[in-house]
């Protein structure tokens, strides 16, 4: 098998744009770095995993000219936008192009490439794809394909096996129950983002952390970011694990690519679980039935006579929302969640270096708890709010608070602020999203949203935090924020009364005021 990394960078590639970094500026070729994605070889076939945001400049680079299928480990942006690029492959295939991923991430597709799964005019063309829903172990070419659950914060994702390969990128936790899966490997690719912790990625100790438990022969690092220079890293690394960060240098006009070529022993026996003859529903089992057009009220039925297992944390609700999950089904599923859940004490905080952040939203009497925009922006809101002219573009569709932090030293990799669900966040140059609560604006209804008494999250308890607080709109397909307020160089510490937060309509339409104050 050939493995060709195709891109081992971040979400925003190495070098940054408007960072001037070292590691940005760097003329050593090991520290440019595309979006993250791989190609693997075998018997001729070509099997790419994610399509990243440059997949365009990849496959001229590598000289990739046919497609047999594409795997997906998730649905964020660096590892899907490069999805209508694979058009240019059905020419040469003549054809589908066979995808494979789990429900949610297939789910996701639909949506964000809505006009490549719906009928509209050809135009240019579209991609051709044959969408392969991942549940277990598959046969592909010739060979069988493991998934390996993996968690990315508190999205699941997967990693895959092939043989004794394994490719794991973005990920923050491996499940005990995936280990058994990764036994035995002669090479393992693993993310490594940076030196300091990150909520969803796994920085450079943990990763060599986890490399031991695996055990592989071999450990490659990818999904780098532009803190790590791949000289001074890379002599830090055991050398007796072979564990080292690569990519292939550029290709230029004179030579052809070098691929990294791994050959290993076939026929490894991994030990998998047996699955359970009454296994207990998932959020994948949910989405896997609402996109199937099972009858709502079968879903629910279903929800109420079999055993669960959901993750209904806020992110994975708005990631269920975001695969069309209805709000009947997802009130059933915490109905079944909550029936189930053991009456227990709750846990003593420990300290372990994070916090408890509270905000109180406007408190006292009357200051208004529900908060309202038009159902669409105006000529004037339009030039405000730097919305483009097409109408499509201008209705708005749900009103959200969030609460960030902007301390740069926070954010070192300049990543596109975002909102939980990796929509855009405009106005915001760039910020770690603490909190985020939406609307949920019914289709066709005009913009509300009750303020929550309190936003919550967890923050480092030493470093002091630049705080934002703000309120924000989704218009067209992004969220646009209205409104904010800075809270800078604030530390938090246990036991403190909750910071004081406001939000009020400053007049008509879409501007706001917002404030943000330490406890009186």
């Amino acid at each position: 098998m050939n493995v060709t990394f195709l891109g081992t960078g971040t979400s925003t590639g190495v070098p940054v744009p408007t960072c001037g970094c070292d590691v940005c500026r760097s003329t050593d070729p090991r520290d440019a770095r595309l979006r993250p994605s791989v190609l693997l070889n075998w018997d001729g076939a070509n099997v790419l995993v994610d399509s990243s945001t440059d997949l365009r400049q990849q496959a001229l680079r590598h000289g990739l000219m046919d497609l047999d299928a594409v795997f997906y480990t998730h649905a964020h942006a660096d590892h899907i936008f490069g999805l209508d690029d694979l058009r240019m492959f059905n020419w040469r295939r003549g054809g589908a192009i066979p995808v494979y991923g789990s429900a949610i991430t297939l789910a996701a597709l639909r949506r964000t490439f809505w006009y490549v799964f719906e009928e509209v005019e050809a135009g240019g063309g579209k991609p051709l794809l044959d969408l392969h829903e991942v549940r277990a172990p598959f046969p592909l070419l010739g060979r069988t394909v493991i998934p390996v659950p993996l968690h990315h914060g508190r999205l699941p994702i997967l990693g895959y096996r092939i043989g004794g390969f394994a490719y794991l990128t973005d990920v923050s936790e491996i499940p005990e129950a995936s280990y058994p899966l990764l036994a035995n490997l002669d090479v393992l690719v693993l993310s490594a983002l940076r030196h300091r912790p990150h909520p969803t990625h796994l920085h450079v100790a943990r990763a060599l952390e986890e490399a031991a438990r695996i055990g592989a022969r071999r450990t490659l690092f990818t999904h780098i970011a532009h803190e790590l220079s791949h000289a001074s890293v890379a002599a830090t690394l055991p050398p007796q694990r072979g564990t080292c960060l690569r990519r292939p240098p550029p290709r230029n006009r004179m030579n052809r690519p070098r691929r990294i070529v791994w050959a290993w022993v076939l026929g490894v026996t991994l030990a998998l679980a047996a699955t359970p003859l009454d296994p207990p529903l998932t959020n994948e089992d949910i989405v896997r039935m609402v996109v199937s057009g099972t009858p709502e009220d079968e879903v629910r039925e279903a929800i109420q006579s079999h055993k669960e297992a959901y993750d209904l944390s806020n992110d994975m609700v708005d990631e269920l929302k975001l695969a069309g999950v209805p709000a009947a089904i997802l009130a059933a599923m915490a109905r079944r969640h909550a029936e189930n859940a053991p009456a227990v004490a709750p846990a003593k905080r420990e300290s372990r270096g994070r916090v408890h952040l509270v905000v109180s939203l406007n408190a006292g009497g009357g200051r208004p708890r529900t908060v309202r925009v038009p159902a669409w922006a105006d000529e004037d809101a339009k030039a405000l709010l730097h919305l483009p002219k097409e109408n499509d573009q201008r209705e708005v569709k749900d009103l959200a608070v969030f609460l960030a932090c902007t301390s740069p030293e926070h954010v070192p990799e300049l990543w596109r602020s975002k909102s939980p669900l990796g929509r855009d966040m405009n106005s915001v140059t760039r910020h770690e999203m603490l909190a985020f609560v939406a609307g949920d604006t019914p289709a066709g209804k005009p913009p509300r949203l009750l303020l929550p008494a309190l936003l919550e999250a967890e923050v480092d308890d030493t470093e002091p935090h630049d705080l934002v607080l703000g309120i924000a709109a989704r218009i067209g397909d992004r969220w646009i924020q209205l409104g904010a307020a800075v809270l800078k160089k604030t530390t938090i510490r246990p036991g403190e009364k909750p910071l004081l937060g406001r939000i009020e309509h400053a007049g008509r339409g879409f501007a706001f005021k917002v404030e943000l104050s330490a406890p009186r």
